[in-house]
């Protein structure tokens, strides 16, 4: 029975221990984020962010390398944001629909975010190549997942051809995203990320609308071009 009790009192402890290392992970990249939106994340400093979570250096190196290990933690916020947004309002309508309610979501999302957020986040995630971080463009993520399986629906319906395989399609349509994104950053904004991003997509998305111009959604993608 006392080892039993010992065992259990053991399990809590560790319980304890996980659950306050979580909160000690999530305030260093709250604050990394609250002081980056307000002082500029280029000029942000680790000791910037230990002053303002209350925590030592030493304790802040415990979970994190660098500051740009912290940034890589915003691509799971930000496959959450996804997450939660399409349970919260699920993509509906035709496939094309459904595609530009998933780019809406991500353009937003940057938009909001801002040019320094953007940069920082691309410097930091260059440097993690050399530590072999595949997390960044991992065929895991929601985007890709969710991308993926509106594609393979629209092939199924005929609402969509498949004139190459759908993760080709896939991938292409996120190296666009990836590649628009650093363009605004690097052109710092000067023009309205969503609305540019959309007369792309409608290019690139009349080539994958079946029948062409026989097609309603084709007309529809193009009546404004």
């Amino acid at each position: 029975m006392e080892k039993n009790d010992q065992a259990g009192k053991q399990n809590q402890e560790l319980t304890s221990r996980k659950k306050q290392a979580l909160r000690t992970r999530q305030k260093i990249f709250k604050k990394t984020m609250e002081l980056g939106t307000k002082k500029g994340f280029a000029a942000l400093k680790i000791t910037d962010v230990c002053k303002a979570a209350n925590i030592s250096v030493g304790t802040f190196y415990h979970y994190f390398t660098s500051l740009d290990a912290v940034f890589q933690e915003q691509y799971i916020a930000y496959d959450e944001f996804i997450s939660k947004s399409i349970r919260e309002k699920p993509l509906s309508g035709a496939s094309i629909d459904q595609l530009y309610q998933l780019f809406s979501l991500k353009y937003d999302y940057v938009s909001e975010k801002g040019v320094q957020f953007i940069v920082r986040q691309y410097s930091g995630q260059f440097k993690q190549i050399d530590n072999g971080n595949t997390f960044f463009y991992s065929q895991e993520r929601v985007m890709y997942r969710t991308l993926l399986n509106i594609l393979q629906n629209g092939i199924a319906s005929g609402e969509l051809k498949a004139q190459f395989p759908v993760d080709f399609i896939a991938n292409s349509l996120l190296i666009f995203s990836r590649g628009l994104t650093i363009d605004w950053a690097l052109k710092n904004g000067s023009y309205d990320l969503k609305t540019v991003a959309f007369q792309h997509l409608d290019m690139m998305l009349s080539q994958l609308v079946a029948d062409g111009e026989k097609n309603p959604l084709y007309s529809a993608l193009t009546a404004n071009n």
